[in-house]
């Protein structure tokens, strides 16, 4: 099973020049390694250099530069493959996103499976 580990949260992407973060982040990613289970990790950029492009029915898109205040900014995602939604869940709860935050700063991981193949 394939899932997409979200880091939400505009605080993790302040912290991307902090030294013990990074430490923290890269010592993360080197277990997801070394257990073979790390198919992918990225950070974004932040919520200010988003697009959105909407769609309606009539077939009109509109595009809208960031930041895009309604959407939970991310900060980066990583790709695991594993047996199963406890293991993802457990390796979600290891990323140290806490480190990032500041005192009453709040982040948020998101835990989501990946379809095996697209609907369309």
């Amino acid at each position: 099973m394939r899932f997409m580990v979200q880091l939400t949260g505009e605080p993790a992407l302040g912290a991307r020049d902090d030294p013990a973060f990074i430490e923290a982040m890269r010592a993360y990613t080197d277990d997801l390694g070394k257990a073979g289970v790390m198919l992918a990790a990225e950070a974004v950029r932040p919520t200010g250099a988003n697009t959105r492009i909407r769609f309606d029915q009539s077939g009109v898109r509109s595009v809208r530069d960031g930041p895009i205040a309604d959407h939970a900014p991310l900060g980066g995602f990583v790709l695991i493959q594993v047996r199963t939604t406890a293991e993802a869940i457990e390796w979600a709860r290891r990323c140290p996103l806490d480190r990032a935050l500041a005192d009453g700063e709040e982040a948020d991981i998101v835990v989501r499976e990946l379809a095996d193949e697209p609907p369309w």
